[in-house]
């Protein structure tokens, strides 16, 4: 549970980006890829869910993050 009570499978953050997912593995969170073509695997699979937001179009979380750091990621986020 990361706090105010949010599992961490209800948790998003786009665009996927190695960095954001080392900074979160680095202070204990688990993180969680969503690929492509597969169906998320919640609440079976913990992990802050991270992918691309073509990706995670359709999907429900309770809380989003977006983290782009240039006008780029928001347009061709592919990474």
């Amino acid at each position: 549970m990361i706090q105010d009570g949010f599992a961490s499978h209800e948790i998003c953050v786009t665009p996927y980006k190695p960095a954001i997912r080392t900074a979160l593995e680095a202070e204990g969170i688990q993180t969680f890829e969503l690929k492509p073509r597969e169906e998320d695997p919640v609440p079976e699979e913990s992990g802050v869910r991270m992918g691309t937001m073509k990706g995670i179009k359709g999907l429900e979380f309770r809380a989003i993050a977006m983290g782009c750091s240039n006008e780029s990621d928001a347009i061709n986020n592919q990474n």
